[in-house]
């Protein structure tokens, strides 16, 4: 039976936990750059045992990938839903401004028809 060195340390060091407390923007910045802060480091050698910073390192690295992908997919679908938002309220507006023009329209054909009738009343 084939020995592995990586069971012999204990569960793997987990990035999503190490990063939790990050912001969005953050977690993404990393993961993006498979860049890992020692803190984060740190963070996950705590989750671990037998395990050195280097080899925790190295397998948060490998763990960047999905990470920043799913990240990446949240982050387009705010964005969408942002936008999404905004297009709604823009037309919103050009409806309340249709509305108001309409009205200020109707308003003036009747003050133009009662300066016309009182004219008929004063020939």
């Amino acid at each position: 039976m084939p020995s592995d060195p990586a069971a012999k340390k204990g569960p793997k060091p987990l990035l999503a936990p190490a990063i939790d407390s990050l912001n969005d923007e953050e977690k993404l910045s990393i993961t993006q750059s498979q860049i890992i802060p020692a803190d984060i480091v740190q963070r996950a050698m705590l989750q671990t045992e037998n395990w050195e910073f280097e080899e925790t390192e190295t397998e948060l690295m490998k763990q960047c990938p999905p990470i920043a992908k799913k990240l990446k997919a949240e982050k387009d679908k705010k964005e969408k839903e942002k936008e999404k938002g905004a297009a709604k309220q823009q037309q919103e507006k050009q409806k309340q401004e249709k509305e108001k023009a309409k009205a200020a329209e109707k308003k003036k054909q009747e003050k133009e028809k009662a300066a016309g009738e009182e004219k008929k009343k004063q020939e």
